[in-house]
Order: structure tokens, then C-alpha cells, then sequence
């Protein structure tokens, strides 16, 4: 807390700066339901008050897999995930959060799913925040089919965009009944005779 020196009647005294705060949660711990009613909240009624106070100490190396800088001045933020696990979701939701509170700029967040993965929630609803990251779900892209295309349009002469180029790349995470490792050679090899 930021506390204010001062001396009163020849008393040394330490007065919190966050006076307000501190009335305020006393008194919204004696009247409950009261208070919520007064801020024209409508809620479930009051079971207890939380300590709101929380410290963090955190040692980690959160990393994201991609952030990029938008022409708008917003962050688009890709997550690359092989498997699917809600603890996923809210640690995503803290590196946008983060990375909001020092930036202050707005994100966008893309998780791409393998095609191990058949189904993902990736909403996070926690009250008044909702998280809601786009997925891709590479189950839905039928890699032999691509594959194949690709493998025709190179081998016959033709230029290849950035689309093909980014299908060559993700095709081990597509569905497909190619073994992954048997692909991602194959995707290799393709991608040397372009």
C-alpha cells in the first residue's frame, strides 16, 4: 500500500492513499446483497468476499508461439497445438492479457489445431470476460487430396503461390492416411523440385 506521512497533533501518522478503496470493501462486506443492489447489479446473492489482494510471483518462460504486428497497429497471435487441453485456453488468455496491459493494443488470437485434434471449445467464459480465439481445425482439410494437387501442379511446371506453399508446410498436421513422418518427407522432397 502507498501511505502518506503526516503528523497530527504531534503524532506521526500513516494515512493509505487508497482511502476510498478501503471503505468501499468494508462496506460492501457488511452489506452484501445491499451494495450489489445499490450499483444496480443483478447476481446470484453474495456467499463471501474474496481477498481481491493477489500477489504474484511467477517464474516461467511464457512464450507464445507466433505474435505478429498488424498494419492496423493490432497483434495476431497463433497458437500451433497437437493436442487439446482448457488449461490451453487460459494460459492463452493470459499471454493476450499481458501482452494487452503492455502494449495496449488489440489482439487477435488463431489456434490451429493438428488433425489429431476433432474437436476443440475454445471460448472462455469467466462472467464478464470472454475469451474467444478463431481455430483452425486441420482435421477439416483433407491432406491426401492436397497433397496430391500440389504434387501435380509442381510436377508439371506450374508456379506455386503462397497458399500452395503454406498447404506444403501444414500437410503433416492435416488429416490425412499418410504417415505423418512419410509426409513431411514427401512435403520436403515436392518443396525441392519447385
Amino acid at each position: 500500500m502507498i501511505y502518506q506521512q503526516r503528523t497530527v497533533n504531534n503524532i506521526d501518522t500513516k494515512i493509505s492513499q487508497h482511502t476510498k478503496d478501503i471503505i468501499q470493501k468494508y462496506t460492501s462486506s457488511l452489506f452484501k446483497n445491499a451494495t450489489l443492489e445499490f450499483y444496480g447489479i443483478k447476481t446470484a446473492r453474495i456467499k463471501e468476499l474474496i481477498n481481491v489482494e493477489l500477489p504474484v510471483i511467477e517464474v516461467s518462460d511464457s512464450s507464445t508461439d507466433f505474435i505478429f504486428l498488424l498494419e492496423d497497429n493490432s497483434y495476431l497471435h497463433f497458437e500451433f497445438q497437437t493436442t487439446y487441453n482448457k488449461d490451453d485456453i487460459e494460459r492463452f488468455a493470459m499471454y493476450d492479457l499481458r501482452l494487452y496491459v503492455r502494449d495496449g493494443r488489440s489482439i487477435t488470437t488463431v489456434i490451429i489445431y493438428s488433425a489429431d485434434v476433432k474437436k476443440a471449445n475454445t471460448n472462455l467464459n469467466i462472467g464478464s470476460l470472454l475469451y474467444s480465439p478463431d481455430k483452425i481445425m486441420m482435421y477439416d482439410y483433407n491432406g491426401n487430396a492436397i497433397f496430391e494437387e500440389l504434387e501435380n501442379k509442381i510436377k508439371s511446371g506450374h508456379d506455386i503461390n503462397d497458399i500452395d506453399m503454406l498447404n506444403l508446410i501444414l500437410l503433416p498436421l492435416m488429416r490425412n492416411t499418410i504417415p505423418k513422418e512419410d509426409l513431411a518427407v514427401k512435403s520436403i522432397k515436392l518443396a525441392q523440385i519447385k
